[in-house]
This record gives C-alpha cells, structure tokens and sequence, in this order.
C-alpha cells in the first residue's frame, strides 16, 4: 500500500485509521454501509508484496477457521475476501469491531491508577475466556488449538464482554500449512510447556495460557517477565508460586484452581476448558454471585472515565469525514457494472432470478436470498446467504409501495441506524445495507434462530419467576445500552423481545425493531419522524405521557419493560380491552390488578418493583434502566418454592395487538387523548430528566485538602506494566485525539418515593435497606461507584435508613467530582438524619468549591457534637487557612 492517508477506499469498505502495522500486515479501523447506516468493523490485512507463501497460507487458514467460529466469547469475523488495490489484490478479515480495550490496556491503565485489578473480575474475564475456548476447542467441524492466548487478544468492551481475537496461530485440522519443525509460533510469556518444548498441542494449552493471565492479574506481576534471562528454558521447566505468595486477597481455594491449570504435566490440569470454567464458576458462585459483564463495564468506566465518550466521538469524526470519498468510490462502482466482462455478464445473469422476484437474486452479488422467513409492518425479511464466506444471515427489505414515501424510508433506515449505533450483544446486529435493483432499501443482520416472546407466553402463559427476572434483566441492559446512545426505543413490547439459545444457554434475548426509536438529542439530523400529536407505539405497552402527547424520553421504555414483566408474570398485559380506546381509558382511570391477585406466588418485592415500573407518574418510576436491572438483579436467588400455585389466565388467550400510528386522528382519540393529558396534570408532579451516567474523575490530590471520610481499599500489589506484544489485536482504539469533550455533570439523585406496603412489611424492607446501604459501604470501599450509587438508592428508595443511604449517595458525587450535586443531597442527608458523616461530606464538598465559610460552619457543628473528632479538627484548620490566602 502507498504511504498511509484516511479516508481510502478498501474494495466495498473505507479505511478510517491504522490500528497497528506489522511487517505482513495492519489492521485498520474501517466502516461499511449506506451514509447514516454506517458500521464499524476492523480488517486485517496481508500485503502480498512482503507475506511470504507460508504467511499467505496461514491467514487463508485463520479465515477458514473463523468464520465458522460463532461464539459470544470470540470476536466474530463476518467477511473474508480479497480487494483490489493500487493494481494488486490484499487479502483481508472483516471482523466485528469490539467498542472497549484490550486486557494489556487495561492492566496497563491499573498500574497507572494504582488500582488492584479486581479479584471477581479477574476470574470472571478467565471464565468467559475459558468458555469461549471450549467452543473452539470442542467445534464438530473444527479441532484448533489458539496457541497465542494472551492479554492483546483479549477484549473487553464497554458493555463488559470479554472477546478473544487473532486465530491467525491457531493450529487447526482444516490448515493445510503446517508449522514448519522447530518453528514454534506465539508470546513465549503465555506459552505452555509442551508448546515452548516444540511439542504436539490440545486445548489444554490455551487453557494454561488463560491460567497465566489469572495469574498476573490476581498478583499484579509478570509470571514469565520477557525480560528474565534464559526465559525459554523456565517456561519450558516451569516452577511457580501459588498467587497467595505475592497477593494475600487470595483465598486458598482460588489458589488451588488457579495451580491446578498451572501444572507443568498437562494430564495433571483440568481435563479441558469446561472443567476449568466450572470450577472458576462455582468459586464465583461462592464468593461473587453478582459478578456480571455490567460488573466488568463498571470497572472499565471507573478506570478510563472521559475516555470513552471522547474516543467515540473521535470515531465519529472520522465517520462524517469519509462521505466523499465513499460518493467517489460509488460513482466508480456504477462505472464498472455499466461495462462488465463478459465472464461478469453471464455471471450476473445467472444470478437474475428468472420470475424476476427477489429469492434467488443476489443483493450486491454478495447474498443469496433463499426464503421468505417473516413480514413487519414496514418489510419483509427474508433468509439468505453470504456465498463468500457461507454465512447465514437475515435481510430485511422495505417494502416497494414505500420505496418513494421519504418518512418511511427514513425511518426504517433509522432501524439499522439505531441498532448499529448502540452495538450491544443484546440487540440484533445490523452489519451490512443496500439498495436492490428495484430501488428497495434493505439491510442485513444476524439470522436468529428462535421465538419471540410474545410466541413463548402464548405457548406455555406465565413464566417461572426466575425465568421472568432473567429475561428482563437482559432486556434492561439492552435498553440501558441504547439510552446511553441516546435513544428511546418507544415500541418495547414482547413481540420484539427475541429469544435464542446462544453459547449453550437458552433465552439469550435480542431486542429487536427500533423502527420508531427516537434519539434523546436536541437536535435530529435525519429531522422528526413523528409529527406534532403523533404517537407511536402499542397501547398496551405505552407509557400514559407517550399515549397523551407523544413525549418520550428513557421511562416510556421503562414503563413497557414493566409491562412486560406483568405479562410474563400472569400471562396478559397489564391493561386490555376490545379495542384502543377501551385500553387507553382503562390506563388513564384504572390501576393494573396487582399481580398477585392473579398469582400468588409473585414475591411481594417484585410485585412492588413492576407496579413501581407501571407507575403513571413517570417521576414515581426507577429512574434508569440501570436501576431497573439492579433491583432485578437483588431479586434473581433462589426460586422461592416449588409447591403448584394456581395461576388465574384466561387459556387460550387471544392475543390482540393494536399498534396506534397516530393519536388525534379521530373525535373519540382526541377526547381519550386530552383526557390523559388532564389526569396526568392533576396526579403527576413535574418528572425529573433521567441522570445521564455520571463520569468516573481521578482521584482526588491530597495536597492540603481536607480527608474523605471514606474505608480505605485493603491494600494489593500494583500490577506491573505488560510488555509491548509481537502483534497487536483490533482493539477499538481509536487515534489520539486532542479533542476532549468535557462531561456534562451528572443530575442529583432524584428522590424516589416510598413504595406503599403494608406495616407488617416494614421490618423487611427495613432489613433490605440496612443491607443496600452495607453492600453500598462496601462498594464504595472498593471504588465501585456505579454499584454504590445503585445500593444507595434502592436503599433510599425503600423508606427506611434515609440518612445514611443519602450520605453514602453524596459521598459518591464528592468521589466522582460532582461536588454541587454532593452538597445539594448532603443537605438532604443531614435533614434526613445523617448525623456527623453528612455533615462531614457537606463540609469537603464546600471545601471543593472553595466556599470556605460554609465549609467551616459545617466543621464547627460537626465539632459541637464531637470536640475529639480528628479530621473535622484538621479540616477546619485547613479551610480558615485557604480563607485567609493560606
């Protein structure tokens, strides 16, 4: 390739920027799609002019491999091929952009910080790993062993997946270029015995490899420095310590996992991959139940804060900035189909379906479409194939009668917009988008194979409590993932809730259809899809505001997931009727039934959760999503009892399904319209604007500043940089940039109601507040913000324990910097009974902000109290000599 410029032209895709370049190759951040259908992705890249035929061999290899590798735990390669280029053809991987870091990265970042790197989270990031090695290990189709496990290839996204990339080691039965002798391939640091001795491999070599990374991630240290003399030869005769040696957080029975995937004798380990991950998930299970990927996507946020907005919207710049040259690349294109070989000419007739209908045709000579598999409102879907890579995918084509209706095509171009903007593993993935030769806009995603959950509740009513709280809580992050994109999906019903078994486990849910999503933005480049007075939706899930008026920020999505859980829980929506009208009436004048009454063994929390969820005053709802699957997430243990409760649902049940295009079109839906609208006014007080996520700031200096009153973290060794790798992975990384956005501060806690419930209650939710504001202390011990803010509400929330819930809550804001948010709920604190503590966060907030007579007033009263308190003592002193230009 010529001397590197971005935007380039790649074949079908563009080039944005150089992620790394190797002497055989680079990876690239790259995009492909239609303007405003953009997707990222990375292409990795031979130059044929230095890989010699060896090298040209294997990367062939690595694509026969990964392709037919799907797994949640590795990175998925969607397109293989080659480009033509400056006269010459580049063979090139188009694999899935990961939206995070790579574990160097992140290990790198800890010893910056000097932070400890998590022990649930290091053995969680080594559990997944290990699961999704066993699916490559054990693939009916292919025996490969990935033979360069190390932390480059490890991803971790924003969303808190762990990927694992680069199979181009992987030794497989497909390859069909041996690994010469003597030559041994991968990062000797993570290297097995048997693979540094030159030896034949299993899988039980990347198992130890993973062993490896657990092992420097628990102690904080290299367990094979690359700078250690004779390095070879240790890691061929290996003879280690047990991790509790260098990090005494380590509990005995981890050790003893960790050592027995380290035994120099591979028969001595664990017998694959799954034996390992089972052993590392019951010790989960024991130790950190709620260890989860929004555990790991806390953790990533805490340490790179600003980062992420900041390198997403780098990203974007260079997105924006290609739109040319992708006009240049088109117009090209066209050029060329205008005069076609002749090889090219009988080839594109043989692919022209002969009734001239769109099974058997190819969209973009790429996908074969083969059968029609379902029908919207707005187009068909059908099967079809990726013939280069024999991929099965779905295509979702609009319909021809709206081809020359811009609305339409706007917005269902917005649904492939929206859902490749928000990138979340459970939302439907939309990779590719086109045009037929008809003129038909279509795009393409993930074939799944499944039901909906509409189709499951018809089947077998009600769900298992703990199925219910499972699947919601999956529904929660993907809508979690979207509002922080900035969109409200506003059509949330079972319908679009898809159900797949993934990775072994049944109900993986997508969410599917953001056909009406609307972006929380102030301004809309595509412009308003929803005219003044319009409301789009199904009226059985639609939030009363979204049915009056057509308003519609994050809680009309959590008002329909509580809709959702009330039909999973009893077998029918919350409100029905025969026709729309019937149903909006009922929403506006009448209260769900609560569930309970029709079964009997919905825990009484829950029950107190949905009807919170299906509160008409937005402002008496949780306030996020991330809240909504936090208090899921309290309620997922044990299934409370096996006994046979009867369960009172109509069966069979006639599921109608009313989708409102547009409310004030008619006499009657203006009067059930305004009637909302009046019933809202009278009951509803103002609702608050949904916190945005808060940054995560640095911590804070110690010079001259009055102490935090919070636990310090026990101490742990800080882990050593790692060294640069041979070769680098398609982290998303995006280039330097020196345009930082400052973060908006985060909104004040909202404060929530007190649930209703009856007094013979109060000592249990008493109990369950005590037990939200400990696991809150303890949380903010560790510098898990996120995790403490939502222990601190739900605490809050319940009624009870006010003022140490709303002082643990202010001491949160004061860590992440937003000191006038600390001041205005530290004030409540006190009011609420806080005592010296809320003062005390009250007194360091005002400190911050320099309002040092306020500061000392707090001091003071704290010191009126308490005359032996050390640190209001010293504060004191050190905000009257800041007041006096000290």
């Amino acid at each position: 390739m010529p001397a590197e410029s971005f935007p380039r032209a790649f074949g079908r895709y563009t080039l944005l920027a150089n992620l790394a370049q190797g002497g055989m190759g680079a990876l690239y951040l790259a995009c492909q799609g239609e303007p405003g259908m953009e997707k990222l992705c990375v292409i990795k890249t031979v130059l044929p002019h230095l890989a010699d035929k060896e090298y040209v061999a294997r990367f062939r290899d690595e694509a026969k491999v990964v392709v037919r590798l799907s797994h949640g735990n590795l990175v998925p390669v969607f397109d293989a091929g080659t480009a033509r280029v400056d006269g010459a053809d580049e063979l090139y991987l188009a694999m899935e952009h990961v939206d995070g870091k790579d574990l160097r990265a992140v290990w790198n970042r800890c010893a910056k910080k000097g932070i400890a790197f998590p022990v649930d989270v290091a053995v969680y990031i080594a559990r997944e790993l290990a699961r999704g090695l066993h699916h490559a290990h054990s693939s009916s189709a292919i025996s490969l062993v990935h033979r360069d496990v190390s932390p480059p290839n490890v991803l971790l996204s924003f969303f808190g997946e762990v990927k694992l990339t680069d199979f181009g080691l992987a030794a497989s039965t497909m390859k069909t270029e041996k690994t010469a002798p003597g030559v041994i391939y991968g990062k000797v640091s993570y290297m097995s015995p048997e693979q540094a001795r030159g030896e034949p491999l299993d899988g039980r070599t990347d198992l130890y490899a993973v062993a490896v990374i657990l092992w420097e991630l628990l102690t904080g240290k290299q367990l094979f420095p690359q700078s250690e003399p004779n390095l070879i030869a240790r890691v061929r005769d290996p003879k280690l310590d047990a991790p509790s040696q260098h990090a005494h957080r380590v509990v005995p029975a981890l050790d003893a996992i960790v050592m027995k995937a380290l035994e120099r004798d591979r028969d001595a380990r664990y017998a694959d991959c799954e034996a390992f991950r089972a052993a590392l998930a019951e010790h989960l299970a024991q130790t950190a139940p709620t260890t989860d990927n929004a555990r790991v996507a806390a953790f990533l946020a805490q340490l790179f804060g600003d980062e992420i907005a900041d390198e997403r919207a780098a990203r974007q710049k260079l997105v924006e900035g290609m739109h040319a040259l992708r006009q240049i690349a088109a117009n090209e294109k066209a050029a060329q189909k205008n005069v076609p070989t002749q090889q090219k000419t009988a080839e594109l007739a043989d692919r022209t379906p002969p009734s001239g209908g769109i099974i058997g045709a190819y969209l973009d000579g790429r996908y074969l479409v083969k059968r029609l598999i379902g029908e919207g409102g707005m187009g068909l879907v059908y099967e079809a194939e990726h013939v280069e890579i024999g991929r099965r995918v779905a295509v979702k084509i609009l319909h021809a009668i709206y081809t020359r209706q811009g609305e339409v095509v706007a917005r269902f171009r917005s649904e492939a917009r929206a859902a490749t903007r928000i990138g979340h593993p459970h939302i439907i993935d939309v990779f590719d988008s086109g045009t037929t030769v008809d003129g038909a806009v279509y795009f393409v995603m993930e074939y799944l194979d499944g039901s909906d959950l509409a189709e499951l509740i018809g089947k077998t009513g009600p769900l298992t409590v703990q199925r219910t709280i499972a699947i919601a809580r999956e529904i929660c992050q993907a809508l979690a993932a979207a509002h922080k994109a900035g969109i409200v999906h506003r059509d949330m019903k079972p319908e679009n809730v898809f159900l797949v078994t993934r990775d072994g486990r049944q109900d993986f849910v997508k969410v599917l259809d953001f056909g009406i999503a609307k972006t929380m933005e102030s301004s809309d480049k595509v412009g308003r899809l929803t005219n003044p007075g319009m409301a789009m939706g199904t009226p059985e899930y639609m939030a009363p505001e979204q049915a009056a008026h057509g308003v519609a920020d994050e809680r009309v999505d959590i008002y329909a997931v509580g809709a959702i859980l009330y039909e999973m829980l009893t077998g029918r929506p919350p409100h029905e009727g025969s026709n729309i009208l019937e149903i909006l009436t009922r929403k506006a004048t009448e209260k769900p039934k609560e569930p309970s009454a029709l079964r009997p063994d919905v825990p009484p929390e829950l029950e107190r959760l949905v009807l919170r969820a299906l509160a008409m005053d937005p402002a008496l709802r949780p306030q996020s999503m991330d809240a909504l699957a936090q208090e899921l997430g309290r309620l997922g243990g044990p299934a409370p009892s096996s006994v046979s409760v009867p369960i009172v649902v109509e069966s069979p049940r006639a599921r109608r399904r009313y989708v409102v295009a547009g409310l004030g079109s008619g006499v009657g839906l203006i009067a059930i319209t305004a009637f909302i609208v009046l019933r809202l006014n009278a009951t509803a007080r103002p609702p608050a604007a949904p916190p945005a996520p808060p940054p995560v700031a640095a911590l804070p200096s110690a010079n001259s500043e009055p102490p935090v009153a919070l636990p310090a973290p026990a101490p742990a060794p800080v882990p050593a940089p790692v060294e640069p790798p041979q070769k680098s992975s398609p982290a998303a990384v995006a280039p330097p940039s020196h345009h930082h956005a400052s973060a908006a501060p985060s909104s004040a806690v909202p404060k929530p109601s007190k649930p209703s419930a009856p007094d013979d209650d109060k000592a249990a939710r008493l109990a369950d507040a005590r037990r939200s504001v400990a696991e809150g202390r303890a949380a903010l011990g560790a510098s898990r913000f996120g995790d403490a803010e939502l222990a601190f509400s739900h605490a809050d929330a319940t009624g009870f324990e006010r003022g140490p819930a709303l002082t643990g809550l202010a001491e949160v804001k004061f860590q992440r910097r937003q000191f006038g948010d600390a001041v205005t709920i530290a004030r409540r604190a006190v009011d609420a009974g806080g005592g010296v503590q809320a003062r005390m966060v009250l007194g360091n907030s005002y400190f911050k902000l320099n309002r040092y007579d306020e500061a000392i007033a707090e001091y003071r009263k704290v010191l009126e109290i308490d005359k032996g308190h050390v640190e209001a003592a010293s504060s004191l002193a050190a905000a009257e000599k800041r007041r006096n230009g000290g």
